[in-house]
């Protein structure tokens, strides 16, 4: 491909701490505690061999979307990552309705996590009000970045190995039997290899939403240099180590009976440890749930409201979006719109028995936008790229159309497969409100310059 460079030309260097921290921000939103509520369903629609299968599918696919997005953005260095990709492929208004239809799903993943959250401190502490519990750990968090201050790097790369060392070890322990036997007799497993062909579909589909938010870490990149295969690495490792992570957690966790807690998601970890240890093990639950939900939560929040300013600072969206802190520099009309998106979202499913409806929505969503992804590199490919600092992916652009095609179809799976109304309309409102927004967005004037340089709280991001 003229004016790129050959990828994996020695520019990637060794890792180091810079790198860990994009790799614990790739991997941030798919932390959440919700993913684990997903797995349960994955399991529980399919055998361990369909769970694994959808997986490890989902997994490849990522793997070769994450090297030509790290193409792309060697491309654009800095720039808010998807809604500039699709935009120099497609144009603006379509670039826009994807955008906010991404942003809808991760609100849906941020809405979802709240309301699992929620319902784990419910399930230990009987007389506590699930959505009040919800609405304020938001607050908390809101103020906490509304005061311009965010999880510094270190304690987010410690945070997150925790998390994966932590649940790492509970999986084996069980798959050893080190954690006991729970007393109650579960349900006669599926056969290995069964599994109802309605149901594929969704298993691979719903197999996306654990990896979903792996690209957002484009935008964070310190440095050009860190464009030069770094972030296309970190995003790499970041899947590879969540995948081996939930694969561990299928092979211990698929012959246990699944716990319902009181947010009406299914928790594997309370059906193991429960009966082991009862309520005694509730302050460490509810402290590793608040961790896996102040970690993701802190990527989707300041993740989507630094999208959601870059794009605004374009000209693109209303200004109140634009208004930052004098005194701090965080984007307070971003992370107040986001935040409150979220909110409502949770308040939304708190009212519903179906909390997983959530997680549909995103993984269907995410299956289209990366979809779109493949196809504007594809694009950007054939009229060749001006930036003649390009890293281009050692992927074929055959192999990039096929992925492409993968994630579209598992997107129409998703919605297909066991159909959902509750999803579907959903989905129309989401696709609606994008359009429109978008539209509205394509008719106003577009600043001078085009995306204003990283103010203040862009750099604390990075930071």
């Amino acid at each position: 491909m003229a004016g790129t460079d050959a990828a994996g030309s020695g520019a990637v260097g060794r890792l180091g701490g810079e790198d860990l921290f994009y790799v614990t921000s790739s991997g941030g939103i798919a932390l959440a505690t919700s993913c684990y509520a997903v797995l349960a369903v994955i399991i529980g629609f399919g055998s361990p061999l369909a769970s694994v299968a959808g997986i490890a599918g989902a997994a490849l696919l990522c793997l070769v979307a994450a090297s030509a997005i790290g193409e792309v953005a060697s491309a654009y260095p800095s720039s808010p990552g998807l809604n500039t990709y699709l935009a120099g492929a497609f144009g603006p208004r379509p670039a826009m309705t994807v955008f906010f239809c991404y942003l809808f799903a991760i609100v849906c993943v941020a809405g979802l996590e709240i309301h699992v959250l929620s319902g784990i401190v419910a399930h230990y502490v009987p007389a506590a009000d699930p959505r009040l519990v919800g609405l304020g750990f938001i607050a908390f968090v809101t103020a906490f970045f509304l005061r311009g201050m965010t999880m510094p790097r270190r304690i987010q790369m410690v945070a997150a190995s925790v998390l994966i060392t932590v649940i790492a070890g509970l999986s084996a322990l069980v798959l050893a039997g080190a954690a006991g036997r729970v007393p109650a007799e579960p349900a006669p497993p599926a056969e290995f290899g069964a599994v109802d062909p309605g149901t594929i579909g969704l298993i691979f589909g719903m197999s996306v939403f654990l990896f979903v938010g792996f690209e957002w870490v484009t935008p964070l990149g310190r440095s050009r240099a860190a464009y030069r295969g770094r972030i296309a690495r970190a995003m790499r490792i970041a899947i590879l180590v969540l995948a081996a992570n939930y694969l561990l957690f299928v092979l211990a966790f698929s012959g246990l009976p699944v716990a319902a807690d009181d947010s009406g998601a299914v928790l594997p970890q309370i059906a193991a440890l429960d009966p082991i240890y009862g309520r005694a093990v509730g302050p460490v639950v509810i402290a590793l749930a608040a961790l896996a939900t102040w970690t993701s939560f802190n990527v989707a929040l300041m993740g989507g409201s630094m999208l959601l300013y870059m794009v605004a600072r374009e000209g693109t969206l209303p200004r109140p979006l634009t208004r930052i802190s004098a005194e701090t520099g965080a984007p307070l009309g971003a992370i107040a719109t986001i935040a409150g998106l979220s909110a409502a979202m949770a308040l939304v499913v708190s009212f519903r028995d179906d909390a997983i409806v959530l997680a549909r929505i995103a993984s269907i969503v995410a299956c289209g936008a990366y979809a779109a992804l493949m196809a504007a590199v594809l694009v950007l490919r054939r009229r060749g790229y001006d930036n003649r600092h390009v890293v281009a992916s050692r992927v074929p652009s055959a192999v990039v159309a096929a992925v492409g095609v993968a994630f579209a179809l598992l997107g129409v799976a998703s919605l297909a497969s066991d159909f959902s109304m509750p999803a579907a309309v959903l989905l129309a409102l989401i696709l609606v409100c994008a359009f429109l927004l978008a539209r509205r967005a394509a008719r106003r004037p577009r600043a001078a310059g085009g995306a204003a340089s990283p103010t203040r709280m862009t750099e604390g991001i990075r930071r």
